[in-house]
């Protein structure tokens, strides 16, 4: 980093941060920065000193690779994902296996996370794809595992960090360091937890022949998804006594 650079850092860090909580660390100002309440090149600074041990850094593992020493052969990353999600930090995923439920007819999202019991049920984290598509580094190749490898998706309702701005409008800090505004359909979409606002995206892997190509979409899109794709879904951002709180006016 220049001198300009980390002066910039230092001053978005000395007038944005609360220095009277006592529960500060460098985490929670990594975590502010990725979901956008945060701005400036601080970020990536406590990113490279090692301040990201212990989470999961989506950046890090989500990289088109196909080569032989390939960590998880990925020939596609769209840019959707990247624009979402290429800044996202979460906790380190749990080692509980996920629930698996296979479509048994063409669905729409909202029919599916009906089927799940809801949003709280449905939500599931990058963290726990990522971990299904490492047992299955090489796609049909690899010993068996959860993921379908034949062309289907496979399919988790990702929570993305955002802003709320009203009952179904909100925004977020996109891949190139601007401001994008959205809006659900369905503002059981927009939902908060602690004090976090966030928008559920629907990610999905397949196996393209060489490699994993990982897709987003928004919930609620028009086009539904196919009999016999798989969904994945676990309660991994929230705890049994917490449920998010709907968007409303």
């Amino acid at each position: 980093m220049n001198n300009q650079t980390i002066a910039t850092a230092g001053a978005t860090l000395i007038t944005c941060v609360n220095w009277n909580r006592t529960d500060l660390v460098p985490q929670n100002i990594i975590d502010a920065a990725k979901s956008g309440r945060l701005q400036g090149p601080l970020t990536d600074w406590l990113a490279s000193q090692s301040w990201n041990q212990g989470k999961f850094v989506v950046r890090d593992h989500f990289k088109v690779d196909t080569s032989r020493n390939a960590k998880v052969k990925i020939c596609e990353v769209r840019n959707n994902f990247m624009n979402w999600f290429w800044n996202t930090v979460e906790d380190l995923p749990p080692t509980k296996a996920p629930n698996v439920f296979t479509l048994p007819r063409y669905m729409y999202d909202k029919d599916i996370i009906l089927e799940l019991g809801g949003v709280p049920k449905a939500v599931s984290s990058l963290g726990e794809m990522f971990r299904d598509m490492e047992n299955q580094q090489d796609g049909p190749k690899s010993a068996a595992g959860l993921l379908l490898t034949n062309g289907y998706a496979n399919i988790r309702y990702i929570p993305q960090p955002v802003k709320k701005l009203d009952d179904k409008r909100f925004s977020y800090v996109g891949l190139e360091g601007r401001e994008i505004f959205e809006e659900v359909k369905d503002s059981q979409y927009l939902f908060e937890i602690k004090d976090q606002w966030f928008v559920l995206r629907a990610v999905d892997v397949c196996w393209y022949g060489g490699g994993w190509g990982v897709l987003a979409g928004p919930v609620g899109y028009p086009c539904g998804w196919d009999g016999g794709v798989q969904v994945f879904s676990r309660n991994s951002a929230l705890k049994p006594s917490e449920t998010p709180v709907p968007a409303t006016a």
